[in-house]
């Protein structure tokens, strides 16, 4: 399997040159020089440890932000003024995407929750919201449920 994360907005991530990070099989590296933003890339990884524990442990939380009824702010306790973690060049929210490509393994032929899950953090709520967009045939196999135009929540497996 493949993740490709983008983070826009946080810390040194402008909008306009988002943090771009592709994690796969086998080892993946930060590799730049000086003053390129990889010791950012690791403090976002370790500040956001608790959504991303969150949002694959609690499902009710992450349908609570699908459905934009704001869910708090859930960032490392190490962090005791949530705005910093905002980009200080712009008054814009913080934006994750996450594309998931391609499993592979012994579980290739089950199904994936999302293919892209977009979190929103709002500087001004200090809440988060998400979009998440599935696979269209599972609406048909009658696996999901369809929350908005385009929200896809695909059900677990027993």
């Amino acid at each position: 399997m493949e993740i490709d994360i983008t983070v826009k907005n946080y810390r040194c991530f402008p909008d306009d040159a988002p943090a771009r990070i592709t994690i796969s099989d086998g080892f993946t590296a930060f590799i730049g020089v000086n003053n390129s933003g990889k010791s950012s890339l690791l403090k976002f990884l370790y500040e956001f440890r608790l959504l991303f524990q969150t949002i694959s442990a609690n499902y009710s939380v992450l349908t609570q932000a699908l459905r934009h009824a704001n869910a708090g702010l859930v960032l490392s306790p190490s962090i005791s003024d949530s705005d910093e973690v905002f980009n200080k060049g712009n008054e814009r929210d913080i934006q994750i995407e996450i594309h998931i490509k391609g499993e592979s393994g012994p579980h290739a032929s089950r199904l994936k929750l999302v293919e892209v899950l977009k979190i929103t953090f709002q500087r001004q709520s200090k809440t988060w919201i998400a979009d998440a967009v599935g696979v269209d045939s599972l609406v048909n196999r009658g696996n999901a449920e369809i929350l908005s135009n385009w929200i896809v929540l695909v059900k677990r497996d027993p």
